[in-house]
């Protein structure tokens, strides 16, 4: 009984083995059999790298190296030597430009202060109108002991006013005129008198007889100027 169990154990083990073996075998028969399948042969697959647009590539040890010689390098220092420049002179040119708006901004106030100045001092023609003015305005004549003045700006009388050569009247007579812009006499009112007034009325009549003309031709004139003429009587 004992032999039998011991064949039958050992039987039965060795079929086990067996198997697994089998078994084992036919697992890695497997496992090598995706791997070779898996594993991508050079023709059917893989990566082809090109080098440019066509394409048929070219190997990189291939391309050529160019050779940087003393010449080149002299040709690049000039190129930044010449940019340089440029650049230097660009900036010149805007400092210059900025220098030239000043000096003309300078000028332009020098001019303006100078200008200022001139209309500021006396202009001699308009002095010389001026004089001319006051002399008119203070129009002095005299006759036979009795002086007229005349002050009217703008204005001269063409002739004096007639003496009264009969008068034995001494004192003094104002008057204020009013004339247009051609010259007519269009009112006079008395504001002073230390005489007659028959002497009064005689002057004054005289004076509303009297014409003026302007002292400057150019110039425009008011609608109506105001006067002033005064009479001195003394006895002769």
């Amino acid at each position: 009984m004992n032999k039998n169990y011991w064949i039958d154990f050992w039987a039965k083990t060795s079929a086990f083995f067996l198997t697994l073996l089998i078994h084992g075998g036919i697992v890695a028969l497997l496992v090598l059999l995706q791997i070779y399948l898996d594993t991508p042969t050079p023709k059917e697959h893989g990566m082809q790298v090109e080098y440019g647009k066509t394409e048929i590539g070219f190997n990189i040890e291939e391309i050529p190296i160019e050779t940087v010689t003393e010449a080149d390098l002299s040709e690049i220092v000039a190129a930044e030597k010449a940019l340089k420049d440029e650049l230097q002179e660009i900036v010149k040119k805007k400092e210059q430009k900025k220098e030239t708006k000043k000096e003309t901004k300078k000028e332009t106030k020098k001019e303006q202060k100078t200008e200022n100045n001139n209309t500021q001092q006396k202009d001699p023609q308009k002095e010389e109108k001026k004089n001319d003015d006051n002399n008119k305005k203070g129009a002095y004549y005299s006759y036979g002991g009795i002086g007229a003045s005349l002050s009217l700006t703008g204005w001269d009388w063409e002739a004096p006013p007639e003496i009264n050569e009969q008068s034995n009247e001494q004192g003094k007579l104002a008057f204020q005129v009013l004339v247009d812009n051609r010259g007519y006499v269009i009112e006079v009112t008395t504001i002073e008198r230390s005489v007659s007034p028959s002497l009064e009325r005689y002057y004054k009549n005289e004076i509303q007889k009297l014409r003026f003309y302007p002292t400057d031709p150019t110039a425009t004139l008011p609608e109506v100027s105001k006067g002033i003429i005064v009479f001195k009587i003394r006895m002769k």
